[in-house]
């Protein structure tokens, strides 16, 4: 009995361990089919993701080809409503043309404007500082303040009615010598430079009439205002002072200079008559002569014709200094024989389209009204 029932047990721990190892099996497979799911709905989502951007693709490209089938056909409308408008009020439209066109034309043809320029250098007023000197003028001429204009060219003011407008332009841009610069980095240094120091300008003139006010005329009351200028005049002030002291620097230098030729004069004529063979001569002099005079006395004679020539620089800069210098003076009044046909262009232009407006309207007018008869019948 007990060893049947020792075999029992046995059989009963072998069950047990045999089912607790299914339920293991069991469970390590049923772990499987939960990844698998994890990663099919991984798969899913970017699928989602995927569609999400193709859709978002799909409906970019549908808009722009809304937009562009949008613009087409507001094209085509456009032009079939041109035809129409062309067919309905040509008449109308040739008379505007013809009338505007033709009224621009004349209006040129009699009265024209009138130009002329001319290179100045301006050593003194540089830069943007000269461009925005002309620029108040300008100003005044532009708001038609023709008693001010008057008063600072010292002029009638029939005369300043006269003048249309004047501007001054840097020498580099008006002809482009940028141009042919080549390199943009070195195009704008030189550019920005020309800005505050350039000294040569391109003043050009408009007038209404060339023969109450000529260019000549103009000229001259142009280079007496910039003579009359308060910081011209300062800064010659300036200038002038600088160059007297140094003139006077040279003075002296030179006077130094003449005492030392007649100490060597003198050494050399005793050194002769004594008939001293040295290479060398007994010199005194004071403890500001340069050393390389010292060296070479020989030399003393160059430096000081050097000096003197200097003096004699100074002496002209004093006598000629100009405060505005004409490089070119101003050309005889011109006008552009192509201007009068380019107004009658643009007044045919504009005849036009105030007709194609106004037609546009009356149209637009009447679909409006039409739309409120269908609201009304169908209320």
């Amino acid at each position: 009995m007990e060893e049947n029932k020792t075999n029992n047990q046995e059989e009963q721990k072998s069950k047990n361990l045999l089912t607790k190892s299914k339920e293991k099996i069991k469970d390590a497979f049923s772990e499987i089919p939960t990844t698998i799911k994890s990663n099919n709905d991984q798969e899913l989502d970017l699928v989602g993701l995927f569609q999400f951007f193709a859709n978002g693709v799909r409906g970019f490209f549908n808009s722009i080809g809304s937009v562009i089938g949008f613009l087409v056909r507001s094209i085509w409308w456009t032009v079939i409503y041109f035809r129409k408008f062309i067919v309905r009020y040509y008449i109308l439209a040739v008379v505007a043309v013809v009338l505007f066109g033709g009224s621009l034309f004349a209006y040129k043809k009699l009265f024209p404007d009138y130009s002329s320029s001319a290179l100045v250098q301006s050593p003194y007023i540089r830069g943007l500082d000269f461009i925005e000197e002309v620029g108040k003028l300008n100003e005044l001429l532009v708001s038609k303040e023709y008693d001010q204009v008057a008063k600072i060219l010292k002029i009638s003011i029939l005369q300043a009615e006269t003048l249309k407008g004047i501007e001054a332009s840097n020498y580099n841009d008006y002809f482009n010598v940028y141009d042919y610069m080549g390199d943009e980095v070195n195009v704008d240094s030189l550019r920005v430079n020309s800005l505050s120091t350039e000294m040569s300008f391109v003043i050009s003139l408009v007038a209404t009439d060339r023969n109450s006010y000529p260019a000549e005329q103009f000229q001259k009351s142009l280079i007496d205002y910039f003579e009359r200028s308060p910081y011209i005049a300062r800064r010659i002030k300036t200038d002038e002072e600088a160059l007297k002291n140094e003139r006077e620097r040279l003075i002296r230098e030179i006077v130094q200079l003449d005492t030392l030729k007649s100490v060597i004069n003198e050494s050399i004529i005793k050194s002769v008559e004594n008939k001293q063979q040295t290479s060398t001569l007994n010199i005194a002099v004071k403890e500001d002569t340069k050393p390389s005079l010292l060296d070479n006395p020989l030399q003393v004679h160059s430096e000081a014709i050097l000096l003197y020539k200097r003096t004699i620089e100074i002496e002209k800069e004093l006598q000629l200094q100009e405060k505005f210098t004409f490089v070119s003076d101003f050309s005889p009044f011109r006008t552009d024989k192509q201007k009068p046909y380019l107004y009658g262009m643009y007044g045919g232009l504009f005849g036009f389209v105030l007709v194609f407006f106004f037609a546009s309207l009356k149209d637009f007018n009447a679909f409006l009204d039409r739309k409120e008869k269908e609201l009304s019948s169908k209320a």
